[in-house]
């Protein structure tokens, strides 16, 4: 989701897209790892290790960012993170990733459903679904849904904010909602600790 993060249905269906929301940090894999069509394509590009359709999917990566676009650029799967200089809840949260994506074309978004906040020791996770309006570049606006899940720490090293997206235009939400799902979360980071050292 480069350095600003972002080029990031019924509740069973949001909580297979959207958990978790931080890139498992694992060796990378050489076989699409179960759950993934066989006949999938491996990307590895900077440090990431991600699966998709087909290779006309394409990204936009940095260290501590991925944002992955279908070949006609209609649907995005998007994952990132790093530090934050002050504390924000998961609402302040989301108002960043939809802020960030407002470059991608995504205008007039609205919250269609909250998911209850998880605490845990220091940080909070929560999940909401939007609509909004997005003009992928060279094409008329369109109405999309996103997923999108934000989990945001404060704790004495510091404040942190790790976020996934996941995007198709609504007419196309339920029948791609499980590809994109299973897009974000088989990518694997290789290496970076985004939290403590973004780029």
């Amino acid at each position: 989701m480069s350095r600003r993060l972002g080029p990031a249905v019924a509740l069973l269906m949001a909580c297979a897209l959207m958990s978790p929301v931080a890139p498992v940090f694992a060796a990378p894999v050489a076989e699409a790892p179960p759950g993934v069509p066989s006949t999938w394509v491996r990307k590895a590009p900077g440090g990431w290790v991600y699966w998709v359709p087909t290779k006309k999917w394409t990204d936009k990566h940095s260290k501590c960012g991925l944002d992955i676009s279908s070949p006609t650029g209609t649907m995005l799967v998007g994952l990132g993170g790093g530090p934050l200089p002050v504390p924000m809840d998961t609402k302040q949260a989301l108002g960043a990733i939809v802020d960030a994506y407002r470059a991608e074309g995504l205008t007039g978004v609205s919250v269609t459903k909250e998911y209850p906040v998880e605490e845990e020791a220091g940080a909070q996770t929560q999940s909401f679904l939007v609509k909004g309006t997005r003009a992928p570049a060279g094409m008329q606006a369109m109405p999309v849904t996103a997923m999108i899940s934000v989990r945001v720490s404060s704790t004495p090293a510091g404040n942190g904010i790790e976020a996934s997206v996941v995007l198709a235009p609504t007419k196309d939400w339920r029948k791609q909602a499980k590809t994109l799902g299973t897009i974000l979360k088989n990518v694997t980071q290789l290496e970076t600790d985004c939290l403590v050292s973004a780029d």
